[in-house]
């Protein structure tokens, strides 16, 4: 296993973060216009 220099690991670690920003930012506007939908009950999970 080669190891990593700190840039490389600092550059995969942006890299998965903003991935998973960009699922939760898409998650909550799904959550959001289901909730307009409906009442807005769900908000309280």
């Amino acid at each position: 296993m080669k190891s990593e220099t700190l840039a490389e690991l600092v550059a995969r670690t942006v890299i998965e973060f903003e991935k998973r920003e960009a699922q939760l930012q898409q998650a909550s506007q799904v959550q959001q216009q289901q909730s307009q939908t409906k009442c807005h009950q769900s908000q309280v999970a």
